[in-house]
């Protein structure tokens, strides 16, 4: 995001930086832990920004194994 903020964007069509990121949590925290994702993103992303988007990501991962919309 233009403004700092790290989210998880499914769609892929928000403004700003962007990562690919698998939806698997344990992938996704050891890019968060290892700073790898930080890098890619140019930004650093704190405790509170982590948890959130470790949030987003299990959301999103729970959605494609329903199968459930949006």
């Amino acid at each position: 995001m233009p403004n700092g903020d790290v989210r998880c964007d499914p769609s892929g069509r928000e403004n700003g930086r962007g990562a690919y990121l698998s939806v698997d949590t344990g992938s996704v925290q050891t890019a968060l832990v290892r700073g790898i994702l930080s890098k890619h993103l140019g930004v650093p992303i704190d405790w509170d920004q982590a948890e959130m988007l470790m949030t987003q990501v299990e959301r999103e991962r729970a959605r494609r194994l329903t199968g459930s919309a949006r």
